[in-house]
């Protein structure tokens, strides 16, 4: 409890530093402290584990990590080649050289990670570090190099510094980088991921009162994939600039829908071969529809699913509006809410700041369990700041278990062919955190402390 408590004290100061624009959602969505498009570090909350982690990305695909759980021993290193080319920069053992000092690293024999569709094959491995090793590089992060032979007899080797600085970095502070995580994660009690990734997508576009989707300026198009489940969609008029991307986990009987926004960005090497790749680890200039969009879209697929709270108010503007107003008030089935005006402030909801924006308010509004009494802190600009204790009256989802999503969906020809970007195997997709202990849910980092799962 302790360990969640102070990543949310990170999370608070984090949201303090990041301005909300007025016009576009300039925002890193996935948080962490990224300074380029090839270097990132944070804190991931997985399960109930706090991991630190630092990336660098050499070349066009090949990505060096190191990972830490927080008041544990292991220290792991994660080669990896997300350019998905069989046989390319493939090795084995490494070795790690500071100055008269050496040491040689053997791959660990099983590898749970699942980063990569079975269907792709590439350098994939993971390396425990000795603790001299991490003590060395905390001491001295300077003049590091990694060398290997690659399985083709020819020599691999990188600088090794930036790497070694953020392991020197880990050591001495401890959960002091910014929190990593999606945009958002909502959780489907009861649901399995092709049922939410349906509903997500029948909701992506604005339907008429039979059911058609409504075109302003282009339609919100998708590709979509079930191993694993996920979806990236975009927007006609924006083209693809940037998309949208959610992944469908199954966990305890339910689904995760973690929701993400990136960037498109173009890279070019030496001898002139070219691709593409989506980042969500620097600022993007995302327009607010665009967010608002895919948030809306995983609201309306909850309410469909499952039977949800209603706490008696409605905001004004979009999900990513700043300084959450309340529009209006349903005081006949919420005598609580008596003090409760239209045009007063959302400060705090069970003592979390939420004023950064909307979907903060929302989120705990929209999620929350059965029987939880939210505690707000809310402004009226004459009177000034109150507190209310709000309580949910349940309501039945719209949707019937069998309603066609399917039938929806496949009349409306939106679907792409192909794949999700982030899951093709030319376009690396180095912003997904894969931990050494497998595949799990990283919960979103703005909503940590909101609802609990």
């Amino acid at each position: 409890m302790v360990k969640i408590q102070a990543a949310g004290m990170i999370l608070a100061s984090v949201l303090a530093l990041c301005p909300l624009g007025a016009g576009a959602a300039d925002f890193a969505n996935r948080l962490g402290a990224s300074y380029s498009e090839v270097s990132v570090r944070g804190t991931v909350l997985k399960g109930e584990r706090l991991v630190d982690f630092g990336r660098e990305i050499w070349g066009h695909g090949m990505t060096a990590e190191v990972q830490h759980g927080q008041g544990e021993e292991g220290w792991y290193l994660h080669l990896q080649d997300l350019s998905r080319v069989k046989g390319k920069d493939g090795f084995k053992e490494v070795t790690l050289k500071h100055k008269e000092q050496s040491w040689v690293l053997s791959p660990l024999p099983e590898n749970p990670d699942t980063t990569f569709p079975p269907s792709f094959s590439g350098l994939d491995q993971w390396y425990l570090m000795p603790a001299d090793l991490v003590t060395a590089m905390s001491t001295d992060p300077g003049n590091w190099k990694l060398s290997a032979r690659k399985d083709d007899g020819k020599m691999f080797g990188h600088d090794f510094k930036n790497v070694a600085g953020k392991v020197s970095f880990m050591a001495k502070e401890p959960g002091a980088a910014p929190n990593y995580g999606p945009a958002c994660s909502v959780y489907f009690a009861g649901e399995t991921p092709e049922q939410v990734q349906q509903a997500f997508l029948y909701h992506l576009n604005d339907r008429d009162e039979k059911g058609n989707p409504i075109s302003y300026d282009g339609y919100y198009r998708y590709y979509r994939s079930e191993d694993p489940w996920a979806a990236e969609f975009i927007y006609d008029y924006y083209g693809s600039e940037y998309n949208g991307y959610i992944s469908f986990r199954s966990d305890r009987g339910g689904t995760w829908a973690d929701l993400d926004f990136w960037n498109y960005h173009t890279y070019q090497s030496r001898n002139g071969f070219g691709g593409y790749y989506y980042s969500s680890t620097v600022s993007t200039s995302v327009k607010d529809e665009f967010v608002n969009q895919g948030y809306k879209a995983v609201e309306e697929a909850y309410y469909d699913l499952e039977n949800y709270p209603d706490y008696g108010m409605q905001l004004e503007g979009g999900f990513y509006k700043s300084h959450p107003k309340v529009k209006s008030v349903d005081r006949e089935n919420h005598p609580e809410l008596s003090a409760v005006q239209e045009g007063d402030w959302i400060l705090s909801i069970n003592g979390v700041d939420v004023t950064a924006a909307n979907y903060l308010a929302k989120y705990a509004m929209d999620y929350a369990e059965p029987g939880t009494i939210l505690h707000m802190t809310l402004k009226n600009d004459k009177t000034g700041e109150y507190s209310v204790d709000a309580a949910a009256v349940m309501r039945e989802r719209r949707k019937a278990p069998d309603f066609p999503y399917k039938s929806f969906l496949e009349k409306d020809g939106l679907m792409g062919k192909g794949v999700p970007a982030q899951l093709a195997p030319w376009v690396p997709i180095h912003e997904v955190f894969a931990p050494w202990d497998g595949e799990g849910h990283v919960m979103a980092p703005a909503f940590r402390n909101l609802v609990k799962r």
